[in-house]
């Protein structure tokens, strides 16, 4: 997974997998100075896409010291399964 800044320059590139669609809010910025995180959950977006989902939750997440809230979309409700995967993998990524 790679992040990049607003001006699209890399901020970060992550040594896991993401097993989400990662990306960001448009229009919106973080704590940190960057656009707002967004990860997507369902089927794998070709990258650059854009959709309309529902914010089904915020993983709330500090990075360097600034908030840096990841927003959860999907088309409907989380299942206890897919919140679990959401923690897991935050929790293993704030290790980096």
């Amino acid at each position: 997974m790679i992040k990049r800044r607003s001006d699209g320059a890399i901020d970060f590139v992550s040594p896991l997998p993401c097993p989400f669609n990662y990306g960001s809010i448009p229009g919106f910025v973080a704590g940190d100075g960057d656009p707002l995180d967004a990860v997507v959950l369902g089927a794998r977006l070709p990258a650059g896409a854009k959709v309309r989902r529902r914010v089904v939750g915020v993983v709330d997440f500090i990075d360097d010291g600034c908030e840096d809230p990841k927003v959860i979309c999907a088309e409907g409700p989380l299942s206890p399964g897919q919140r679990r995967g959401v923690e897991l993998f935050f929790a293993v990524y704030a290790r980096f």
